[in-house]
């Protein structure tokens, strides 16, 4: 996910204690994640960041994201009157961060 979504590369930085540790750094090499903090399958609030990566990507991302998500959990059809099916709107709010992430896969293939 950090890699293929968020466009972020795995690479180790010494400490100021001569320790190596993982970090996820962006294309321009800043340094955006811990490794060990970065768990977007399990973190909701990672998942977020995944789901706003998405948001900033636009147009067909988006259209594919809620696509796969809606198929992902289950949710049910998607339509015009989305907003009267309670049922799949409910599953797609709380769709689990896991599922989040791998609908987030989906949309940048």
């Amino acid at each position: 996910v950090a890699e293929k979504v968020m466009g972020w590369k795995l690479s180790n930085q010494q400490t100021f204690a001569d320790v190596f540790v993982d970090v996820w750094r962006d294309e321009g090499g800043k340094i955006q994640e811990y490794g060990r903090e970065w768990k977007p399958t399990t973190d909701i609030s990672c998942a977020w960041l995944v789901e706003e990566k998405i948001w900033q990507l636009g147009g067909p991302e988006i259209q594919r994201y809620i696509v796969a998500l809606n198929k992902i959990t289950l949710a049910g059809e998607l339509g015009p009157n989305i907003l009267h099916s309670y049922g799949t709107l409910w599953r797609m709010v709380h769709a689990s961060p896991l599922h989040r992430c791998l609908a987030a896969l989906e949309a940048v293939e």
